[in-house]
């Protein structure tokens, strides 16, 4: 493949994966922070994969699991990205920790 091909893929790949940033982002600040503010939960993310933790479970917490969010929350993690195998939305978002902890 010649070397202008692979920049232009490169390229557009780059601008794929910023849009999904966004959207990302858009969707942590309009559904799943302010869920996790109310219940003082934090959202642990990396490695392509993300868990909602409830600091006041057994030992240090407990996992929420995805059945247990509202559905909205759900939605907002699980969205599937095309092109990323075993990925949701939920794994470009960053960690948060509520602001009392």
């Amino acid at each position: 493949m010649s070397k202008k091909i692979e920049d232009e893929l490169q390229n557009r790949f780059d601008d794929y994966v910023l849009l999904v940033q966004r959207l990302a982002s858009r969707e942590f600040d309009r559904i799943v922070k302010p869920y996790l503010d109310k219940n003082d939960f934090y959202l642990l993310v990396g490695n392509f994969t993300w868990t909602i933790v409830n600091p006041r479970g057994k030992g240090w917490g407990r996992s929420v699991d995805i059945d247990e969010l509202p559905k909205k929350v759900a939605e907002a993690l699980g969205t599937n990205v095309p092109g990323y195998s075993a990925s949701d939305l939920g794994c470009f978002m960053n960690s948060y920790n509520p602001k009392n902890y």
